[in-house]
């Protein structure tokens, strides 16, 4: 297995994987939520834009050249520092706990210290239990609750 920056051809060599996993990730974090293929097709779109734009990165688990993972992440500024935020973070579910989400963290975690950013945040939905785990073995701590009000 390698991890890597994934350049933009790489997103389009992989633009079926990247797919894949994104909707694996969403029905896991949406469970009620319909993910259809124009919802995917876009969340790649605007990844390339980011990407174009030098304002995200994305670091990627190859196995015998097919994309099994990838974390999606962009600097951001805080209060009184800068910020790297993990917009996603996913492996293949056939995959997990094998611990390429903990390499794809390493890569995260090499890339705040050689941007000598001091703080790496996530959102994580409250039902992905699963994922919670995950982040709290590797050192991620609550400091915040999003509350959402339907109306």
């Amino acid at each position: 297995m390698t991890i890597c920056e994934l350049c933009l051809s790489l997103i389009d060599e992989h633009r079926l994987e990247i797919k894949s996993l994104l909707k694996q990730s969403f029905e896991i974090s949406f469970p009620s939520e319909r993910i259809d293929e124009d919802f995917l097709c876009n969340q790649v779109e605007f990844l390339r834009e980011y990407m174009e734009q030098n304002k995200a990165k994305v670091f990627g688990a190859l196995i015998n050249g097919q994309l099994v993972g990838f974390v999606w992440v962009f600097e951001k500024e805080s209060i009184n520092s800068r910020v790297l935020h993990i917009n996603h973070l996913v492996v293949d579910e056939g995959l997990r706990r094998r611990g390429i989400g903990r390499l794809l963290l390493q890569a995260v975690r090499d890339y705040a210290i050689k941007r000598q950013v001091e703080e790496v945040e996530l959102m994580v939905s409250k039902v992905n239990q699963a994922a919670i785990g995950f982040y709290e073995k590797n050192g991620f701590e609550t400091s915040r609750y999003l509350m959402n009000m339907i109306v």
